[in-house]
Order: structure tokens, then sequence, then C-alpha cells
């Protein structure tokens, strides 16, 4: 049994971790899926290489408040935002039967997220159609939303990223600084993207 099987049947999430609080866009540039070494065998899971394009949020946002918020000069800590150009990677990943589950349902929730497809069209062959050698995904942008908070087990401080929508390249024209333009697509590479979108 793959780490997509069931994957249908899984109530979607949207909700991850690894991104810093704040709003921004992504572009996706690799969904792959891997295994880790476990002492009883091995875990599969999907690891989602990205880039930060735009970064929405001014200010960082702060944990909310609670026993174990992490905490800095006696306010609650806020993690530094991601800023444009900034390379990361959302593991989807569980090591045990439940987490296993919860790791699809985000990965669900992601797939939603990206491609801008409804729930009832996500299915287990399209989790092995997206981490395949064609790279479907690839160049997508995505708007995420990024929020700081507690656990209710363990009170333990973690970002939740909610993946929104996929971004049209011809927004993307509105949005990205010319700094990051510059440096991520120089020339007329955007306006390309754009123009090949709009077909």
């Amino acid at each position: 049994m793959g780490f997509f099987s069931g994957m249908k049947g899984e109530k979607a999430t949207r909700k991850s971790d690894f991104l810093n609080p704040g709003k921004m866009v992504i572009r996706i540039n690799r969904c792959k899926l891997d295994k880790k070494a476990e002492a009883l065998g091995s875990t599969e899971y999907v690891a989602v290489e990205l880039t930060v394009i735009v970064q929405d949020t001014a200010v960082a946002p702060a944990f909310p408040v609670g026993p174990n918020t992490p905490m800095k000069d006696g306010q609650p800590y806020s993690l530094p935002l991601n800023r444009p150009g900034q390379d990361g990677v959302v593991l989807f990943i569980g090591d045990t039967p439940q987490k296993q589950k919860q790791a699809r349902a985000n990965f669900k929730g992601f797939l939603m997220g990206a491609t801008g497809q409804p729930e009832e069209n996500i299915s287990d062959d399209d989790g092995d159609q997206v981490v395949g050698a064609d790279n479907p995904l690839g160049g997508v942008f995505v708007e995420v939303n990024c929020i700081g908070i507690l656990t209710r087990e363990k009170k333990n401080a973690f970002t939740s990223i909610n993946w929104l929508r996929p971004v049209p390249a011809a927004e993307m024209l509105k949005r990205i600084s010319p700094e990051t333009k510059a440096k991520l697509y120089p020339g007329d590479a955007l306006e390309l993207l754009a123009a090949a979108e709009a077909g």
C-alpha cells in the first residue's frame, strides 16, 4: 500500500508546516515521493520543493499566547517572514498509520490549492501523477496563508499552511516585485509564461 492509497476517501485539510506565518505566493519547483529509513521498515513521504515569490505580510505575526508559546523578551515570539527568492521544502510525512492518514489528507488539501480542483475531483492517481517525472505542478504559483497555532494535546507552537488557490502568471506580473522578477524571471520570461497560459 503506497502513500496515495486511499487519498480519494480522505477529508482534505489545507494544513502542513515548514513555512513561517504570513500570507504569500510560492512557486512549486517539484513534488517528489521518497522513503525515509525506519528501524522497522521505511516510511513513504512527499516533499514539495518551493520558492517564495511574493510576501504579502508586512510584519511577522506572533504566535498565539499559550502555556508553551515561544517567547522573546517577554513577548510572544514571531518567526521571521519568508522572503521572496527563499527556497524551502514542505514535507507530508507520517510514521504511524494515523499520521500517514493525516499526511494524505494534508497532501490532498495541497493538491486542491495547487490545482483549484474541488475535493471530489482529487483521486489517488492524481498523487502518483504529480510526483512523476513529468513534474506537472513545476512552475505553478500558489497563494498560501501560514498561521502560527498551538496544538491541542501538547500545546506546542507550529505553523499551519492553508493552500488557498493557484495564481495565474498574468496576476503575478502585477504582484511580483521588480527585483524578484529580474532575479527569477529575467527578460520576458514571466510575460511569455502568462501568454502561454492565456493560450
